[in-house]
């Protein structure tokens, strides 16, 4: 894993701070809905979430502040606010970047629906987990919502035409729903995985997961598991 030690210059005020940290992950040129951006939004962006990147180094996110932030990334306050509501927002931004990289190294959009590629994207999940649990400034059990946030949306855009195939032939069959349920079942699942310091390995816990979410998206869990997935 692509894991980096902290700079031996970065000012340790917090406990929390540690030899893991978040590789560097900002590359964000798209919205969360692949659209283009405007560059000059897209930079703001790119240096706020830099700019706690670095801090995440120094602190715990929980003793950051949006000045501190501001600061760092010598941006001024309104247009902080201008792209995101607080912190917490732009950490969301920040690690929905970072997963959507972890993903798509494993799972490309429009992946067919099989068990080798669903095993993928529990392995990316997995990954992505266990990077931020590792981040003793990001670890705390008060981040998961926005971890389990960051991962849902791209999970379900994953699902979806997977769903979408089965929805072709049965028109009773609602996708949209039946891919939201499914990217639920699988984030939180992942979270329990993580809290519990994981007792599956990734592939294990896909082999689990795979049958429940093929019922939920029509369809078969007949083909086995072969992939090996590596960690």
């Amino acid at each position: 894993m692509n894991i980096r030690k902290a700079s031996k210059s970065s000012k340790s005020s917090g406990s929390c701070v540690g030899r893991h940290v978040l590789p560097d992950i900002v590359r964000q040129r798209q919205d969360g809905t692949g659209k283009r951006v405007d560059p000059r939004i897209g930079r703001s962006k790119q240096l706020l979430a830099e700019a706690l990147q670095r801090l995440t180094r120094e602190r715990c996110f929980e003793e950051i502040t949006v000045q501190d932030i501001l600061e760092s990334a010598t941006i001024n306050r309104a247009t902080f606010y201008s792209h995101f509501e607080d912190k917490h927002a732009l950490l969301h931004y920040l690690l929905t970047d970072f997963f959507k990289q972890t993903l798509r190294k494993r799972v490309p959009e429009g992946a067919p629906p099989r068990p080798d590629v669903f095993a993928e994207m529990i392995a990316a999940i997995c990954s992505f987990l266990t990077e931020v649990r590792n981040c003793p400034s990001l670890g705390s059990p008060a981040n998961d919502p926005t971890a389990e946030n960051a991962m849902r949306p791209l999970v379900r855009a994953t699902l979806l035409p997977w769903a979408t195939a089965r929805a072709g032939a049965d028109r009773l069959f609602d996708a949209d729903l039946n891919a939201d349920v499914a990217a639920a079942a699988i984030c939180t699942s992942a979270m329990r995985w993580t809290r519990s310091g994981p007792v599956w390995t990734p592939e294990e816990f896909s082999h689990k997961l795979f049958p429940m979410v093929a019922f939920c998206l029509g369809l078969t869990a007949a083909e086995p598991l072969s992939l090996a997935v590596a960690t």
